[in-house]
């Protein structure tokens, strides 16, 4: 990628255009044809480019290149790491106390749920963050707009997790915090909360079905062997093949199946069960 750039200077002077096309792809000819290459391409354009002072992003190009980086999630086929349950922490700051609750979360209605139920009415503030593959919320409950969700949401991202939801209770202590000071203690609790509580790496898999000679068989118990593919059913038939259904990791599966049409000279598929 950083070849491609060294060698187009008129493709560095427009990168906030690239920012735009990759969050509305019909725009310009970008070459990316996958999700996953814009996605790189965006972060190469953040980390690269946008504090240069002779590029002169735009700040609607670079918040809308922000947004497809925050939009793009942090789920992948080969995996995502997440909480393993329910974790607390609380934190103080001038005499305001912070509480913060957080959850490994599957969809944005059990995170909204799980906020409901916890929301203390007798609190000052109840201000959550959740983030669910693509989806993704902050609210602020009645602080500075972004000085609560926001940073909550960062924490989340700046860990690297994803399926999480994260909520802080403020009891105001009588002394106001000033927004930088918001902005640090809801980031700061949530962060601390998220760091101290134990994690686990989720890896989602799909089932796969195919039949097979007796004469490839062999080569597709090697192949499932290789890409770590597990036997669910066999089944025998009496025109002398062998059905099976296997579970793979998600981010394996493409190839699995390109190698099993490559090795059996297209006789054996295998197609999403």
């Amino acid at each position: 990628m950083s070849k491609v750039w060294n060698r187009s200077p008129a493709l560095v002077q427009s990168a906030h255009q690239k920012a735009l096309a990759l969050r509305f792809p019909g725009a310009l000819q970008v070459q990316c044809t996958t999700r996953q290459t814009r996605q790189r391409l965006v972060v190469f354009i953040l980390k690269r480019f946008s504090s240069c002072p002779t590029l002169a992003l735009g700040s609607r190009a670079l918040s809308t290149a922000q947004h497809a980086v925050r939009a793009a999630g942090q789920i992948h086929p080969e995996g995502y790491q997440t909480l393993q349950s329910k974790h607390q922490h609380e934190l103080e700051a001038k005499k305001s106390k912070f509480l913060t609750t957080a959850w490994p979360v599957t969809s944005a209605t059990q995170a909204l749920g799980l906020v409901q139920a916890a929301r203390q009415p007798a609190a000052s503030h109840n201000c959550f963050a959740y983030k669910v593959g693509q989806e993704y919320r902050s609210s602020d409950d009645g602080e500075p707009g972004g000085t609560a969700g926001r940073p909550i949401l960062a924490a989340i991202e700046g860990e690297g997790l994803d399926g999480v939801c994260v909520l802080v209770t403020r009891y105001f202590g009588g002394t106001k915090l000033g927004a930088g000071g918001l902005v640090r203690a809801y980031g700061g609790a949530a962060r601390e909360c998220l760091r101290e509580a134990p994690k686990c790496t989720v890896r989602p898999r799909v089932d796969l079905q195919l039949e097979a000679g007796f004469g490839n068989i062999g080569t597709v118990y090697a192949l499932l062997d290789q890409h770590q593919a597990v036997r669910l059913c066999e089944e025998y038939t009496d025109h002398g093949t062998v059905r099976l259904r296997v579970s793979i990791v998600q981010g394996r599966a493409a190839g699995l199946q390109a190698a099993m049409l490559d090795a059996t000279s297209g006789q054996v598929a295998a197609p999403q069960a």
